[in-house]
């Protein structure tokens, strides 16, 4: 079994409040590409986890292995579902890793959730709605909304809404200047106001429709990034300049940003344009609401 795990892209995201927790409520339109990692389930005498891809060298020792005490969000989420479930860990599992790490594109609970659809259809179990999300939400905040692969509104701590936004298959490229944005660290920047929640349509019948209404919205999450990473700015000014792009953000807390563009052309000739003049950095082509998920 293989199953694509892809980038969660938010294209906006806005802060309306802070827990006693001390976990932040967020307002975020989340849509998924088809840049991503892939995930392999094969079967197996005991549970085994394997990294391999261009950014398996960037794991620790501790999230690289399988035993009770592995730091890997995979290996915690299988086992936590093997006990839920009663279900035995009678598979291998392969991570290859194509997308970096901490990058804000929602990663490993992308990677997290898809090796929980993968084990239940291996096992070919089902758990209740509310319970999996209830479940999932133990593991990370943005483990029930990559489940979900669609385009949907996420609030509070990461809950996606029940329906999902509809929006037009739109080119995209995905830059990331080499460096790691730590979550809890940028949230810990944030200063600014809390901002309401805002109206979204059920629908965005055209790329310009989608972006004239995202123009309208912003990352609240970027100046704190920015504090942190300064690269950043120059990530957005390189896809800014780019002929055909529409609108240049960071996506979640950084630092890999994003472009969306008028056509394909002109989002492969950016992808070109930028790898060309920043070789080290990591930049992907591809289309925004197109995740091929499973």
């Amino acid at each position: 079994m293989s199953i694509f795990s892809p980038a969660k892209i938010n294209l906006y995201l806005h802060i309306t409040g802070k827990r006693d927790d001390g976990y932040h409520l967020l307002d975020s339109l989340v849509a998924f590409t088809d840049i991503g990692d892939t995930i392999d389930i094969s079967p197996s005498d005991h549970f085994r986890f394997k990294i391999d891809g261009p950014y398996a060298g960037y794991f620790s020792e501790e999230e690289r292995h399988s035993t009770p005490n592995s730091k890997n969000i995979i290996v915690i989420a299988l086992r936590a579902l093997s006990r839920r479930m009663g279900k035995p860990l009678n598979f291998s599992v392969k991570l290859t890793k194509n997308m970096p790490l901490a990058s804000g594109i929602g990663g490993g609970s992308s990677n997290a959730a898809s090796a929980i659809w993968g084990a239940l259809r291996y096992w070919d179990v089902q758990l209740e709605a509310q319970e999996l999300t209830n479940f999932m939400l133990e593991i990370g905040a943005d483990v029930p909304v990559c489940y979900r692969c669609e385009t949907v509104r996420m609030r509070d701590i990461g809950i996606p809404d029940k329906r999902p936004i509809e929006i037009p298959e739109i080119p995209i490229i995905l830059v990331n200047p080499g460096k790691s944005a730590h979550t809890a660290d940028i949230f810990k920047k944030f200063k600014a106001s809390y901002k309401d929640m805002i109206d979204i349509p059920d629908q965005f019948r055209t790329s310009t429709e989608l972006i004239g209404f995202l123009k309208q919205t912003d990352n609240a999450l970027y100046a704190p990034a920015l504090q942190t990473i300064p690269e950043i700015e120059n990530v957005i000014h390189n896809i800014r300049m780019q002929t055909g792009c529409s609108l240049a953000r960071m996506s979640g807390s950084g630092a890999t940003c994003f472009g969306l563009f008028e056509n394909e052309e002109q989002s492969i000739t950016a992808f070109q344009k930028i790898k060309e003049a920043n070789p080290d950095w990591w930049v992907r082509a591809g289309w925004l609401g197109r995740s091929g998920r499973y």
